[in-house]
């Protein structure tokens, strides 16, 4: 289980940004065939969690705002691994 707090910063009359708080959970499971071969599954991300920032810039009477959402994706790889 992975856990990302949220952050801000600010510098005051300038900059403001924010990043919201993430969960990301992974597994791995691992299956031997026999003395040279396992099997694993990794599953990634299970909890979908998504990555959410702001940050807004200010000069004089102007004022930017810019915002960013990346989608959590699961994956599940297997691979087979070999000793030889």
């Amino acid at each position: 289980m992975q856990r990302n707090s949220p952050t801000k910063s600010r510098l005051p009359g300038e900059l403001a940004a924010q990043t919201r708080p993430r969960g990301q959970l992974d597994a791995q499971l691992l299956r031997r065939i026999d003395a040279a071969l396992n099997l694993r599954l990794s599953l990634q991300n299970l909890l979908d969690g998504d990555s959410r920032r702001t940050a807004e810039a200010r000069s004089g009477a102007d004022v930017w705002q810019l915002g960013s959402h990346e989608t959590g994706q699961r994956t599940w790889p297997l691979a087979l691994e070999g000793k030889w």
